[in-house]
């Protein structure tokens, strides 16, 4: 019996699909893609025209430890954008929002390292706060690894001596980010301070799933589910906006020389939201 026939039987008689035989609808509400579209149909024309910026951008040559960080965290956020895009077609608003979230997180840094770059150092140099305490939970629920690891455990132990005194807070405890200002002041610093006291507040109350998330999401009867209208326009804007800053930081800090590309990306964003 050929694999092509097995195909066939099993989706006859398990009603399964397959590619070519009809269209997959496992996931997500096709029905509603063109209702959301049409809700926001200049964002998602001028966020599908970006492509051509961000990949010209990303293909420029690099040298400096400041620009390479600052495009990994653009290209994160916008490949993050990339899903956003994805779940507010399918009206998942309130998921769109978390995602939304860690986009503006990224653009809050991605900013504050453009406006502070002596803060690279800090923001790398975590890097062996975290492994610290990764060797410090191996240590009393596994201890055979780090026997195993015992040249990378030294590496770490070293490092971690060199930047331990950098991220002490001021009881001298090991304080939990790379930088000494909170994420809100961070915010603030860079001119999100709005972004944060709204739209960062909403999202993080879903993400907690805390009693703000149970007002935020749900009615007077239960809890808003899929597909829905709600949270949308207000996760697509703020995403679009935090792709849109880290691409022009990117630009900016690195001197790639797109700054007319961007203008008209931004444009285009002003455009859609009017």
């Amino acid at each position: 019996m050929t694999c092509k026939l097995i195909r066939k039987l099993r989706c006859l008689f398990l009603g399964e699909t397959q590619m070519g035989m009809g269209k997959i609808a496992a996931v997500g509400f096709p029905d509603f893609w063109q209702t959301a579209h049409d809700k926001f149909p200049d964002a998602f024309t001028a966020i599908r025209e970006m492509i051509s910026v961000q990949q010209e951008l990303f293909q420029k040559p690099l040298t400096e430890p400041l620009h390479k960080v600052i495009r990994h965290i653009a290209k994160m956020t916008l490949n993050s954008l990339g899903a956003l895009t994805t779940l507010v077609l399918n009206g998942y608003g309130n998921d769109a929002m978390k995602i939304a979230r860690g986009m503006f997180e990224g653009c809050v840094n991605a900013c504050y390292l453009q406006k502070y770059p002596s803060e690279i150092d800090n923001f790398l140099d975590y890097h062996w706060i975290r492994q610290y305490r990764w060797l410090k939970y191996l240590e009393t629920t596994n201890p055979s690894a780090l026997t195993a690891r015992a040249a990378e455990v030294n590496v770490i132990k070293s490092e971690f001596a060199k930047v331990e005194s950098r991220f002490k807070d001021k009881a001298g405890r090991l304080r939990g980010s790379w930088s000494s200002k909170s994420i809100g002041a961070r915010a603030r610093d860079v001119g999100m301070g709005d972004h944060y006291e709204t739209f960062y507040s909403w999202a993080s109350s879903m993400h907690h799933v805390d009693i703000g998330a149970l007002t935020a999401q749900a009615d007077s009867k239960d809890v808003d589910v899929a597909p829905s209208l709600e949270w949308l326009n207000i996760a697509l804007i703020t995403g679009h906006m935090a792709a849109l800053r880290c691409l022009g930081a990117f630009n900016e800090v690195a001197s790639l020389g797109m700054d007319k590309e961007i203008q008209v990306a931004m444009d285009d964003f002003q455009t859609a939201w009017k």
